[in-house]
């Protein structure tokens, strides 16, 4: 009798305690060691194994995030200590779980970069609404981003600086992050000597150090200057323009000479090539100004930072050399008489003798017969005009 009254008084426990929604362990009940077993006792309330599951386990909600991580100098991923577990919230409250990362191994972050994972769920926290369980860690690169025009930046050194670069030219040539930091009030730049000492002027040498601040976080550059100038070095003083071409007519673009240009060094005058910028298809029937880069020799320093960009002007002038045989258009002498000489089309053309003139023949070969030659269709008369040819291609009467 005693034992049909524990027994009654442990069910009408339980339906009071689902009743008010508290979580209820089904291997926490005296006499119950397996889910299994529930239905011998609840039958009577159609309490099933499956619902005390359910009540034994929390609800997944939402998934924490992590701060992001910043790095100054490039480094492994295996050397950022990345958290190995994340909050995330449920309908029980909010819990630890583990975070499984994906194999960053032997990458280094040079960059700002995003590192993936995945949230592992204990068996007691159950995702019925499939919320995806990615994790994600930012790390952020604040890298110096620095470029120098004097001298090679690797790593945490500024080497090959010129000989006899000043201060003030070393940091006036320098850029972080695509900004000059003569510019910028958000870096600031000092060189410093083996002792620490700060200098404001006077020659870089061996040993000193460039200290570049952003306010937080310092970086500094160890320089190093070219050792053993050598005997043909010299220092650029200046770039002379070059001189506008006089283009005397359009659709001849192809047969100009473009320049080399002329520099002043302490050695003297340099011709140097240039890497000229042409549009394509351009046409010149009025001024026009192309650019170009100067190829500069290693041997020649530029510790002033000029620009190798030049520019060059083509100004149109039409040609001037009409004739009194046949009919001059563009870049064609039509309606020659037919049995016109060479001599006698040449004699006919006004202003000749400002020009250098020679007739091809129609497999472009020079005239090697004598100047009573006729002119044939699909020969050409070539007019010279200081570095540059133009074609005209001739043609007779039907």
């Amino acid at each position: 009798m005693k034992k049909m009254k524990f027994c009654m008084s442990t069910v009408l426990a339980l339906t009071l305690s689902l009743t008010l929604g508290s979580t209820v362990y089904a291997d926490s009940l005296t006499g119950i060691t397996s889910t299994n077993n529930t239905n011998l006792y609840f039958e009577s309330n159609r309490i099933m194994a499956d619902q005390l599951a359910v009540n034994a386990t929390s609800n997944l909600l939402s998934i924490g995030s992590l701060h992001d991580i910043t790095i100054h100098e490039p480094t492994m991923v295996s050397n950022l200590n990345l958290r190995s577990n994340i909050l995330v919230t449920t309908t029980e409250g909010t819990m630890i779980v583990q975070v499984e990362w994906s194999d960053y191994s032997g990458v280094s972050i040079n960059s700002t970069t995003q590192l993936s994972g995945k949230a592992v769920l204990p068996p007691s926290i159950s995702n019925t609404a499939n919320i995806k369980l990615d994790v994600t860690q930012k790390v952020v690169y604040k890298g110096s981003g620095l470029q120098s025009n004097l001298g090679t930046v690797m790593d945490n050194k500024i080497i090959n600086i010129p000989p006899a670069t000043t201060i003030p030219e070393l940091i006036s040539n320098l850029t972080y992050n695509g900004t000059t930091l003569t510019d910028t009030d958000k870096m600031s730049a000092i060189v410093v000597d083996r002792y620490n000492e700060t200098l404001n002027d006077g020659i870089v040498d061996d040993g000193d150090s460039l200290q570049i601040s952003d306010g937080l976080y310092t970086h500094t550059y160890y320089l190093s200057i070219i050792s053993g100038t050598p005997s043909n070095s010299s220092l650029l003083l200046s770039i002379i323009p070059p001189q506008p071409i006089l283009v005397p007519i359009t659709g001849m673009e192809g047969n100009i000479n473009l320049p080399i240009v002329r520099i002043d060094t302490t050695s003297g005058i340099v011709n140097l090539p240039v890497q000229w910028d042409i549009p394509i298809n351009l046409s010149i029937s009025k001024n026009v100004q192309i650019t170009g880069t100067i190829v500069m020799p290693d041997n020649i320093y530029n510790l002033g930072g000029a620009q190798f960009l030049v520019y060059q002007d083509l100004d149109y002038k039409p040609i001037r050399i009409p004739s009194t045989l046949g009919i001059i258009g563009k870049n064609s002498i039509m309606r020659i008489p037919v049995g016109t000489t060479v001599s006698s089309l040449i004699n006919s053309l006004t202003n000749a003798d400002s020009y250098s003139l020679a007739v091809k023949d129609k497999n472009n070969n020079t005239y090697t017969l004598r100047t009573d030659a006729a002119i044939e269709t699909g020969d050409s008369l070539v007019v010279t005009s200081g570095n540059t040819n133009y074609n005209f291609y001739l043609s007779t009467l039907n």
